[in-house]
């Protein structure tokens, strides 16, 4: 009995780290969104002078210098998805062509499909670590679900604990049987980003 109140408590240990990164993880998702929202905005400005900037960019020079400017937004975008490269959040497409048994010419076309997204880092294709943890399949059924939501949006989702999957992740709930309910989480996710006035053309990372 003994034993097992020790393996319990390590159990609860775990598990509350666990929660912990995923809350870390989120907070690094939103900050990368609100970037690249901030560089799309810029960049907008930047082709229509009339358009009056928003007030969480600040007020650049010029449209690519400065730290409220694109080129900074960017930079802080890239910061963190190439941190993520680092910590093995992100992987490259040999790594998730090797844990499906395909090749990077068939990721590519799974992207150009809307199977499949990807986060362009230094010209290079970046996926989701945790999709190696389900089937190329299922990852389809998701993904076509969030249809015209930009990458960032897409990893924004898979990435999110949920509260209409009991707080679990996308992936988690897939492993519990429940692809169907995840599908239907995606499109109601998609169809209120996109009432919310988001731009997915606005992020290049395709």
């Amino acid at each position: 009995m003994e034993a097992l109140q020790r393996k319990l408590v390590s159990m609860r240990k775990e598990l509350a780290q666990a929660r912990a990164l995923l809350r870390a993880v989120e907070t690094d998702v939103d900050e990368v969104e609100r970037a690249l929202a901030e560089a799309a905005s810029v960049q907008a400005q930047a082709a229509d002078p009339g358009r009056t900037a928003p007030a969480t960019a600040a007020a650049p020079s010029g449209p690519d210098t400065g730290a409220g400017g694109l080129h900074g937004a960017r930079a802080r975008g890239e910061n963190l998805l190439q941190q993520w490269v680092r910590d093995g959040t992100l992987i490259p497409s040999a790594g998730l062509g090797s844990s499906w048994g395909v090749s990077r010419q068939a990721l590519d076309q799974a992207v150009e499909r809307g199977d499949l997204f990807s986060m362009k880092i230094a010209s290079r294709r970046y996926y989701l670590a945790q999709l190696c943890d389900i089937t190329r399949e299922q990852a389809a059924e998701v993904c076509r679900a969030l249809d015209k939501l930009s990458p960032s949006e897409k990893l924004t989702f898979w990435l999110r604990e949920h509260g209409g999957l009991q707080g679990r992740s996308a992936v988690a709930a897939i492993h519990d049987g429940q692809l169907a309910r995840v599908v239907q989480l995606a499109h109601a996710w998609a169809d209120e980003r996109r009432d919310s006035g988001s731009d997915p053309a606005g992020d290049a990372r395709t």
